[in-house]
């Protein structure tokens, strides 16, 4: 319904136990999110910024819509390392590392 009424190509939704996307003309997406051990969280300020750079950063680099959704939250991931909004934040080359090795939740939205 959002993209049905917006002028937006994209519509994304993040939360806790992942990320549920649509594209115009697409079927619809989800990435669970990732599977955390005990004391990973140390906070949560900032961890829905981090996800929405991660997104932008995957649109424009043109990569698939799954891909930039696994990105994105691997950076929300990432920033739950900190208290702070931004101390967790690790570069690029880190974040992928993170991204391709760490489990992730066995679920899926039908």
């Amino acid at each position: 319904m959002l993209l049905e009424n917006s002028s937006s190509e994209i519509v994304c939704i993040h939360f806790p136990e992942g990320a549920y996307a649509v594209e115009r003309g697409s079927k619809p997406l989800f990435a669970p999110s990732y599977d955390l051990p005990p004391g990973f969280i140390k906070g949560t300020a900032g961890a829905g910024d981090a996800f929405c750079a991660g997104m932008l950063y995957g649109i424009h680099e043109e990569w698939e819509l799954q891909r930039s959704m696994q990105f994105a939250n691997a950076m929300a991931a990432i920033c739950l390392t900190d208290p702070s909004t931004s101390g967790g934040m690790t570069n690029f080359k880190e974040t992928i590392k993170f991204m391709n090795e760490m489990p992730v939740r066995k679920m899926s939205i039908d």
